[in-house]
């Protein structure tokens, strides 16, 4: 009994990671196409940098972009849950070292601090971390919308 057991959680999983692939390439676009369409009210964010936020339960909580061959993932440090228990807290070196080296910070959550932590030159790491992606004003727009700070996920898919 046990062999079938074991037998039938093999092929499920085998189902479920040929098809994992599929699944995450539907969802990453998904967000920004509902943008695109401008009916969902629970959705904001700016088209030309691929940027989507979405409402849940509170104002833009969720974040998502597909930058520069990057699926950005991020939430609001207030619906943090678990996410703190394992994050790196990011300073101003490691904000540094995740710009030059995306891929050691891969699928790994970092907490940025928002306006309302540690700042650096005037700036929480959540504007720094995004300056090179978005630019100077909509970082400052991101950083009050984040005053608490974001966590932070990047999933590089170039």
């Amino acid at each position: 009994m046990k062999k079938k057991s074991l037998g039938v959680f093999v092929a499920v999983l085998a189902v479920v990671m040929s098809v994992t692939p599929m699944v995450g390439t539907v969802m990453a676009r998904g967000p920004l196409k509902a943008l695109e369409v401008g009916k969902n009210p629970n959705v904001d964010g700016i088209i030309p940098f691929q940027f989507v936020m979405l409402d849940d339960v509170g104002p833009n909580n969720i974040f998502w972009a597909n930058i520069q061959g990057r699926i950005v993932s991020g939430a609001d440090a207030l619906k943090g849950g678990g996410r703190m228990n394992n994050a790196i807290i990011a300073d101003i070196v490691i904000v540094m070292d995740m710009q030059a080296n995306p891929e050691m910070y891969e699928n790994k959550w970092v907490f940025l601090s928002g306006a309302g932590g540690a700042l650096h030159n005037g700036h929480s790491m959540a504007y720094w971390m995004f300056l090179p992606l978005f630019g100077p004003d909509a970082c400052g727009d991101l950083e009050v919308e984040y005053w608490d700070g974001v966590f932070f996920k990047v999933n590089i898919v170039g």
